[in-house]
Parts: structure tokens; C-alpha cells; sequence
């Protein structure tokens, strides 16, 4: 779900899935669907957890917007960023099926992207993580997303209290002398 997510792809809510993940999954509005993936970056640590080609991982811009002709011949487009890049010393594993012949023109932009992706090692120790990109704008879109939405109230109150560390969780609760 993660990856779905974070890759701007669209994330279908059902008739049994709970109200506040449907108000979750709402915030935004409809036309602005992709704001919670523009604010988040990708830090790859051991690759298992990152989508190779949807994901803002390398750069400002996911591989699939960078060489977009590649992506459209991949076979596995929810590949993790391990399933290409070895773990133990660089190489790229593109000995996958494409879903058809890669042209000269896509053969050189394969050349390109292991160009580009050359040096880079996974550190096995180290979980992917993810990040919130921090530019003071970025704060602000988040927070005016936040309380502009068509959200209801107690959600945005719960995702303010949230981003305070002022939920009445067992350790906030401690740290203030009370228990439970």
C-alpha cells in the first residue's frame, strides 16, 4: 500500500473500509489527488521497501518519469529497488524479461540509467526509510492541506495532534505524570 501511495497512484477505497481511512485517502480533494506523494522523499537503505521506477528515490523525479520508454517495456513495474541493484557490490540484474525487444533508442537510454545508477550500493543493515521534504513551503502546503480539506473536523484535529506529538499515547501521557 505504501508503494501505491507514495507513487502517486490512485488508491481505491471500498464500502468496507473504515470511515477514517476513507477520510484519510480523501484529503486533498479530487483534484489534487498526488499532494501527499510530492511531499515525500525516498532513502534507500537496503532496497526492499522502495519501488525502483515509481518511487523518489534517486533525485527529485522517479525513474519512470526519467526514462519513461524503459518503464513502458518493464515487465515488473513494482519492482523494489533490490530486485535491480545487488546487494553486495554493484550490478544491475536487468537479465528480467522486457515485455517486448528494447529498441536502439531504449538501449541507449537503459545505457544511460546504468550510467547513471553506477556506484551505487545498498547497505544491507539499513532499512529503506522515508522522509518529508522540509522547504518551509512545503510545510505550508501541508498544513493548508491539512485544514482545507473536506475532511471531517475531528480528522484534522487528530492529524494536527498527530504531527504535535500530542496524541494520548501511554508515553506522552507518562512524561506528563499521568498513566494509564
Amino acid at each position: 500500500l505504501s508503494i501505491k501511495i507514495l507513487s502517486r497512484e490512485a488508491v481505491i477505497t471500498g464500502p468496507k473500509d473504515s470511515l477514517w481511512w476513507r477520510d484519510v485517502v480523501g484529503v486533498g480533494g479530487k483534484d489534487e489527488d498526488c499532494w501527499f506523494p510530492s511531499q515525500v522523499s525516498s532513502k534507500v537503505g537496503n532496497g526492499k521497501a522502495i519501488s525502483f521506477w515509481k518511487e523518489k528515490w534517486f533525485g527529485a523525479t522517479p525513474l519512470r518519469d526519467l526514462f519513461p520508454s524503459l518503464f513502458a517495456k518493464e515487465l515488473h513495474k513494482d519492482c523494489v529497488v533490490s530486485d535491480i541493484i545487488q546487494l553486495d557490490n554493484f550490478e544491475l540484474n536487468w537479465t528480467r524479461d522486457w515485455l517486448t525487444s528494447l529498441t536502439h533508442a531504449e538501449s541507449v537510454e537503459k545505457a544511460e540509467l546504468e550510467h547513471l545508477l553506477f556506484g551505487l550500493v545498498l547497505q544491507s543493515d539499513i532499512a529503506d526509510r522515508w522522509r518529508w521534504n522540509t522547504d518551509v513551503t512545503d510545510i505550508l502546503t501541508a498544513l493548508h492541506k491539512l485544514w482545507k480539506n473536506n475532511v471531517p473536523s475531528k480528522v484534522g484535529v487528530f492529524g494536527w495532534r498527530l504531527l504535535l506529538d500530542k496524541l494520548p499515547t501511554r508515553a506522552n501521557l507518562a512524561s506528563k505524570g499521568g498513566g494509564l
